[in-house]
């Protein structure tokens, strides 16, 4: 019992407010601060305007590692394609190395970087076209269809600017070729 007792003791309940029958003035309206530290305490509302700093974190947690996740899948497949990237401009340079001359000037107009054509390289392509033997040779390659054939596989290739310049080409021979030259090509299209 004694220890019911001091249980009770260590309890403290406040002594009951007496109700008054006054009436209370209804508050002040002013455009100032309230100098009354108590009328501001009953004026507390609590509401929520936005996620609490605790969401927020987590949000921008799992928008980093989304982010991170996302470059380093972009990395991965940059250097995939910078590797081969390297191996196909390697296999074109020693291509460029054991071609003969006219299969040097495609490589070097088609090369897919961002410089243009060279307009002498087109000058030299055209006459080379020009200079084209009337009949095949003896061993049955026809220069004609040889050109359209190599300018087919460079218009072929994944990259834009290997494609964009292969047109190209195939445009100026085209536009700029005799007539002769022109139908010759147009046979074998």
């Amino acid at each position: 019992e004694d220890e019911d007792e001091d249980e009770d003791d260590d309890y403290y309940e406040p002594p009951p407010r007496k109700k008054s029958s006054k009436r209370r003035p209804p508050p002040r309206r002013s455009s100032g601060r309230s100098s009354s530290r108590r009328s501001r305490s009953k004026q507390v509302v609590m509401y929520r305007q936005g996620p609490t700093l605790q969401e927020k974190l987590m949000k921008a947690g799992k928008k980093m590692v989304e982010q991170s996740t996302t470059a380093a899948a972009a990395a991965t497949k940059e250097a995939i394609k910078q590797g081969s990237g390297a191996a196909s401009q390697a296999k074109r340079l020693a291509k460029e190395r054991t071609s003969s001359d006219f299969e040097k000037l495609l490589l070097r107009a088609t090369a897919p970087n961002d410089a243009p054509i060279s307009p002498d390289d087109t000058k030299i392509l055209l006459n080379a076209v020009r200079k084209f033997p009337t009949r095949s040779s003896a061993m049955g390659v026809n220069p004609y269809e040889k050109t359209l054939h190599k300018l087919w596989n460079k218009i072929a290739e994944p990259d834009w600017r290997t494609t964009l310049k292969g047109t190209t080409l195939l445009h100026h021979i085209s536009r700029d070729t005799r007539p002769r030259d022109g139908r010759r090509f147009a046979d074998y299209f």
